[in-house]
């Protein structure tokens, strides 16, 4: 199934651009033949000619995420709205700080008002929106899968992003690297702990030291203990691989504070890290593409609520590297 992204980088304009053509939002643009030469080539159909096809009542979609004061789901959010904004939608934005109970109320909540469709960050890799789908409310899973086979997905890789790190890491010379990443059963956390340790017994042919590895909450206190942990024992690390920006933060953090910022002992982050007070510091990071990741949930689904019966999709989206 194509998506104003896909129709975006044929016609080699945004997607802002893209989708404001095909909805008559901008007249006389040089633009607008390739914009619709590229759409009829893809057998794309704007969402706004579709949406009059349609009896859905509701101008409100629903985003799931877990922290919605992180950066990177800010972003995510952003493009979302953008896309959804120009198609005659609002987008509410609810935090589920990852519990599943919470996401299971947020759920209930969002399927009686209705809403047109939500777009989720699963909580957990148990978390099941067989509820909405029930009920003709259609779900985007964004950043990491769900449990239901019949929902779209769109992620980024996050298991080889790991490895991308770990490999830096390991190319300046460092044997003990440490992995700070998020809860267990948190699909990404899970996969990047999986990159870093895969990447690290393909390099040295054994099995890293348990004790180098700390599974903590996403967020800037727990990369901030899980660093004073492993920076505070006399067999401290070479080297530390943050696995999200908001960890990359904490561990800094605790790296001022024994002393031990870069190149005492490195660190990488995947995602850019958040806003610090080192800028002298530069801190190497393999970015994770928000922008694309919201502006291509936010374009399923809304093919999605405009009726589209295709088969469920997962869009795996590339990763950015930062590593110099």
């Amino acid at each position: 199934m194509a998506t104003i992204y896909d129709v975006a980088s044929l016609a080699g304009v945004s997607a802002s651009t893209a989708s404001r053509i095909l909805n008559g939002k901008v007249l006389g643009s040089p633009n607008a033949k390739k914009v619709r030469e590229a759409a009829q080539q893809l057998n794309y159909f704007p969402s706004r000619a579709a949406r009059r096809l349609r009896l859905q009542k509701s101008s409100l979609i629903a985003l799931m995420v877990p922290d919605i004061s992180n950066s990177f789901y800010v972003r995510i959010a952003r493009a979302a709205e953008n896309l959804a904004e120009s198609n005659g939608y609002n987008l509410i934005m609810l935090s589920t700080d990852d519990e599943p109970a919470k996401e299971s109320r947020y759920l209930q909540a969002m399927v009686s008002e209705p809403v047109a469709g939500i777009l989720a960050v699963p909580a957990s890799k148990e978390s099941s929106y067989s509820l909405a789908l029930e009920r003709g409310v259609p779900v985007v899973c964004v950043d990491r899968a769900a449990a239901d086979e019949g929902v779209d997905t769109v992620v980024m890789d996050s298991y080889s992003a790991s490895q991308a790190c770990v490999r830096y890491l390991l190319g300046k010379g460092h044997q003990r690297i440490a992995c700070i990443s998020g809860p267990e059963g948190v699909q990404t956390a899970d996969l990047r702990v999986a990159g870093w340790l895969d990447a690290l017994r393909l390099h040295t042919n054994e099995l890293p030291d348990e004790r180098l590895v700390t599974r903590t909450e996403y967020s800037r206190i727990g990369g901030y203990e899980a660093a004073n942990q492993l920076l505070s024992n006399d067999d401290a690390p070479h080297a530390i691989y943050a696995a999200n920006n908001d960890l990359a933060f904490g561990v800094l953090r605790s790296m001022v504070e024994h002393d031990m910022l870069p190149p005492k002992v490195d660190l990488c982050s995947l995602g850019a890290p958040a806003e610090h007070l080192l800028p002298d510091v530069q801190i190497p990071y393999v970015g994770e593409p928000a922008t694309e990741l919201g502006t291509i949930a936010m374009d399923t689904l809304l093919q999605r609520i405009m009726g589209s019966t295709e088969p469920p999709v997962t869009v795996n989206v590339g990763f950015k590297s930062h590593l110099k």
